[in-house]
């Protein structure tokens, strides 16, 4: 029987895997009997730090293979948490994907400039950090260094990372306008961030805002989506997603970086209604 429900599609975070998602699977069933639901089954655990660009191949492959044998995967709904959000946006631009509707649930969409998880051991300060991170060692092999973004060594940020520019217009890319023309072939998108998420710095990286250029400290002295230049530029589809009333910005107090698939009241009030 076929569900009247769109099938489910997810991408698990760093260092996560895709059981990461089995208490939101149950929750979707029970809201949404039927539905078919699937996390995938690729870069688990420390495969995750592998970089982005190895990760995003293997979705492209995967996800290819499965929409082209299973017509049930026509029009399905994707969600990305946390790295997840950065790779299934990155699939997205790569892809002539079948995606209806995309959820990002505290994805690190305009990257990082800050310490958690590995990247807080050590002596290093954030301040020194890309004198590692934006080397071609790193950038090969490292997810980190494909996500750090220095907004005061933005001249190194586009010469030396390989990927975050690349998917955001910001370096040149001879893919740019497929990117954007994968990336419009959403009907909808839905970005969810939260001020007491706790990992993701700044925050509102998971909204597409971030630092500006230069801002040596930079705390509190963040840009809005619309403020920044991949948006003015509409150099991937963001600000025609917008003007097309596609693009969903959901900023919601009070939720912890984990919380939006770990916790049911947060993922059945902000998440499963949009599972239609």
């Amino acid at each position: 029987s076929v569900s009247a429900y769109k099938n489910v599609m997810f991408m698990h975070g760093l260092g996560g895997q895709a059981k990461d998602f089995s208490m939101a699977e149950g929750w979707i069933k029970k809201a949404h009997p039927g539905t078919k639901v699937l996390s995938l089954p690729l870069f688990n655990a420390v495969a995750s730090f592998q970089d982005l660009q190895t990760q995003v191949d293997g979705m492209v492959a995967f996800i290819g293979n499965l929409t082209a044998s299973d017509p049930s995967w026509n029009d399905y709904i994707l969600i990305g948490h946390s790295q997840g959000g950065l790779l299934t946006r990155a699939f997205l631009e790569s892809a002539e994907h079948k995606v209806h509707t995309y959820i990002s649930l505290a994805g690190i969409q305009n990257g990082v400039y800050g310490l958690f998880g590995p990247l807080s051991l050590g002596n290093f300060t954030r301040e020194a950090l890309f004198e590692i991170l934006y080397t071609e060692l790193a950038e090969d092999y490292l997810c980190y260094a494909n996500f750090w973004n220095d907004p005061n060594h933005h001249a190194l940020y586009l010469k030396y990372n390989t990927f975050l520019p690349r998917f955001t217009g910001e370096a040149p890319s001879s893919r740019l306008s497929e990117y954007k023309e994968n990336f419009l072939r959403l009907k909808e998108a839905h970005f969810f961030g939260s001020p007491h998420d706790g990992i993701v710095i700044p925050w509102q990286s998971e909204l597409f805002g971030f630092y500006p250029q230069n801002c040596d400290f930079c705390e509190g002295k963040v840009l809005s989506m619309e403020q920044t230049e991949p948006y003015i530029k509409d150099t991937y589809g963001l600000k025609t997603l917008s003007e097309r009333k596609s693009l969903f910005l959901h900023e919601i107090s009070g939720v912890q970086h984990m919380q939006w698939i770990l916790d049911e009241q947060v993922f059945s009030t902000h998440v499963i209604p949009l599972l239609v």
